[in-house]
């Protein structure tokens, strides 16, 4: 009996010392990763780092979070980071966000509030952190932006590593209401909420998202496969599929077919939101309505938009320069 005794303190002490080591060396590694951030010239700050758990998790709390990139102009902040893990096994890792978060770039800032945000992340490695499986989850998002603000009622964001660096990503937005003015929702009858927004789609990338895509040189999309993304609001239906390659500036190359149901009333909404060239609409319109006349549907069209040799075309029309898709981060 006293030798089980001993056997069962020596354990405990022997656990006890594993978590306190363990626990140092995270705390350590995320202290390391904002310094080795700063001497790269970010601003890189937090007001606490703390990890508790014990004695079978790992939880480290970042208070006050800030993190801004001088190539890219991003900038972000939040009221506390949390990142949960299990003490004997570091490749399954939850994090969750608590209190408003700021996203700042050289063109706009948006808060964003939330009742929820959490997610996963699966990686093969500790070290390298290369990313085999990411879930986000949210809901009652708030964002606000200057002279605007965007509601989602749930969020879920799905991103699963295929080959090499292929990765599948799936969106869905549910009861997703976008920054319109009432008036303008009550003019043209459109519905405060949208009723379907999701996507699915395969990025490659130009290198593996791991943790040194936050080190160093950030990943850029090379090719889309764009199985569906699709949105229905009130009336108004759009799905588009297809595939681009991207080069080195992001600039699109290939052809993506959209399907779009009462198409007359997209336009009516493109014309009452700002921000879009008061003739943009006015020039679609001439060129869907030639198509609908040819293809004998005048309330659902299906367009195949081309881009090659950095112009865009609409069925046989150009109009206009190819988009380039390079992330901003």
């Amino acid at each position: 009996m006293k030798r089980l005794l001993v056997l069962v303190l020596v354990a405990a002490l022997g656990w006890s010392g594993f978590w306190t080591w363990a626990s140092l060396q995270r705390k350590a590694a995320f202290a390391d990763w904002f310094e080795a951030r700063a001497a790269e010239g970010w601003v890189a700050e937090y007001a606490d780092l703390s990890v508790g758990g014990f004695p079978n998790r790992l939880d480290t709390s970042i208070l006050a979070p800030t993190l801004a990139d001088p190539h890219s102009g991003l900038a972000w902040t939040a009221e506390e980071l949390q990142v949960l893990g299990l003490s004997y096994d570091a490749r399954h890792q939850i994090f969750a966000l608590r209190g408003p978060q700021r996203l700042t770039t050289e063109f706009t800032s948006t808060e964003l509030s939330h009742a929820l945000f959490r997610g996963s992340f699966v990686t093969t490695d500790p070290q390298a952190l290369p990313l085999e499986r990411l879930r986000v989850e949210g809901r009652d998002w708030i964002l606000r932006a200057p002279e605007a603000e965007t509601q989602v009622a749930e969020v879920a964001l799905a991103v699963d590593h295929t080959e090499g660096t292929r990765y599948r990503v799936a969106l869905d937005l549910g009861g997703y209401r976008p920054a319109l003015p009432q008036a303008i929702r009550q003019r043209l009858q459109i519905p405060d909420l949208v009723n379907d927004l999701r996507a699915d789609l395969h990025v490659t990338f130009d290198a593996p998202l791991d943790a040194a895509a936050l080190a160093g040189t950030r990943p850029q999309p090379t090719a889309l496969d764009l199985r569906l993304a699709q949105l229905r609001w009130g009336a108004m239906e759009l799905h588009a599929a297809g595939n681009l390659t991207l080069d080195a500036k992001g600039l699109a190359e290939g052809e993506i077919t959209l399907r779009l149901t009462n198409w007359r009333e997209m336009l009516d909404l493109a014309r009452a939101w700002d921000g879009l060239p008061p003739e943009l609409p006015d020039l679609a319109e001439e060129a869907l309505t030639l198509i609908a006349r040819l293809s004998g549907t005048p309330d659902k069209l299906d367009l195949p938009i081309a881009f090659a040799g950095g112009r865009t075309r609409l069925g046989p029309i150009p109009v206009g320069p190819a988009p380039r898709l390079a992330i901003p981060w």
